[in-house]
């Protein structure tokens, strides 16, 4: 044999046994034209021709700028297919195909998305998904995903067929949901996922109402923007973290306007979440606490809550009241972590207000962000332990904390 077919020989070989023992395939394809996703099926066919049948531990495609016609829903379920087929564990799809035709508009956005194929439903062996701007089968007669544990949904309508509630029936062992930017749901009920511990719903999308029922809920996280609705949280008993780092907006026409917290969702946000050990509020809800003490109107105890973490970047007085009123009903509280995104309270403000409520707090956490660079550009820990640390965070508030930080104990 030629030297020249040794060489080509072996190196073929090399590339055999890297498919060969292949479990992560991660594709991240930007395709413009039919013939350009031609060579990306057969590259998947050739892959498929010569991998051996092993289990696939990870299978993620994220295509963008596809353009949209009736043939990429075959061409996509092929890839699904060879995942499936070689009984992947986790898959991430994030489709974003260029599809809108103005001329034939429809308002059914489903029709302009992927829908994933029944066999996906009915892949037993999934313990982690995450989907991206595609659609649930409709008809859609459930779910059998026995092992998935993990689920991240984003752009994806859910308001059709009851999707929610089959999912929770058909995935036993699930113990994170997150939901992106989705929308359709009036009511998220926990009581139909007994193993279900933390739920994180990011900028839902809704213009209506959503009643979130938090039974054997432990974490629940709130994020990002939301369109306004009406907001109820019931059965919070088993919470124990509660993350409130969002708001809400109000859109017309063009224009969208950030509303300021309404009184009902004071009262039951607040008096269903008075029990958690651990608290997380964004900027928007700490006016909601402002606005409570303004009106005069008691905000509930927090009577079991041991670490808080608050995220300031408005005005001064707002993030003040609202920081120091939940100190104050913190009795228990044991660690104080204080986010600036922007320097809206000096150094010696944060100490003045703060030290009469950290009788109980052993550590305090002070971050800064650099507007610039969007980076944290402070980082101060101070382990507080008793009251007789009040004497250097007076000294903190005579002299400034840069000046200070050398002097303090060794154990700090």
């Amino acid at each position: 044999m030629p030297t020249k077919d040794v060489v080509k020989t072996s190196t073929l070989s090399r590339r055999w046994l890297k498919v060969q023992d292949l479990k992560h395939l991660d594709l991240y394809i930007s395709l413009e034209t039919s013939k350009d996703l031609l060579y990306f099926k057969s590259f998947v066919d050739w892959v498929d021709r010569r991998y051996s049948d092993k289990i696939l531990k990870r299978f993620s495609v994220h295509l963008e700028d596809l353009p949209w016609n009736k043939d990429m829903q075959a061409k996509i379920d092929c890839l699904i297919h060879f995942a499936v087929v070689r009984r992947v564990k986790q898959m991430s799809l994030g489709l974003d195909f260029c599809y809108f035709d103005y001329e034939h508009w429809s308002w059914d956005l489903d029709k302009y998305f992927y829908k994933l194929p029944r066999f996906l439903c009915n892949h037993y062996g999934l313990e982690s998904l995450h989907i991206a701007n595609c659609a649930f089968p409709n008809p859609c007669t459930g779910f059998k995903w026995s092992s998935l544990k993990e689920l991240s949904i984003t752009q994806v309508n859910l308001g059709r067929n009851n999707i929610l509630l089959k999912i929770f029936i058909g995935s036993p062992s699930l113990e994170l949901l997150e939901l992106d930017g989705c929308w359709g749901l009036m009511q998220i009920d926990t009581r139909n996922s007994l193993r279900l511990r933390e739920l994180v719903i990011v900028s839902y999308q809704s213009v209506l109402r959503l009643e979130i029922i938090a039974t054997n809920l432990l974490i629940l996280r709130l994020r990002g923007d939301w369109q306004y609705q009406e907001l109820k949280l019931t059965d919070a008993s088993s919470i124990v973290e509660a993350e409130l780092n969002f708001l809400m907006r109000v859109e017309k026409g063009n224009d969208a306007y950030y509303i300021p917290p309404p009184q009902s969702f004071c009262d039951n946000f607040f008096g269903e979440l008075q029990h958690i050990s651990t608290l997380h509020i964004g900027d928007w809800c700490n006016e909601v606490v402002s606005s409570m003490m303004k009106a005069e109107v008691n905000s509930p105890e927090l009577t079991k809550c041991k670490h808080l973490i608050t995220d300031s970047m408005a005005d001064r007085q707002i993030s003040l009241i609202g920081i120091t009123t939940l100190l104050e009903r913190s009795a228990h509280l044991e660690k104080l972590e204080l986010r600036m995104l922007q320097r809206c309270i000096d150094d010696e403000d944060i100490f003045r207000s703060f030290e009469k409520y950290l009788k109980h707090v052993k550590t305090f956490v002070l971050r800064r962000l650099d507007a610039a660079t969007g980076r944290t550009i402070m980082k101060r820990v101070f382990h507080l332990g008793n009251m007789e640390d009040s004497k250097w965070l007076s000294k903190l508030q005579a002299n400034g904390t840069e000046r200070c930080l050398s002097s303090l104990p060794n154990r700090f």
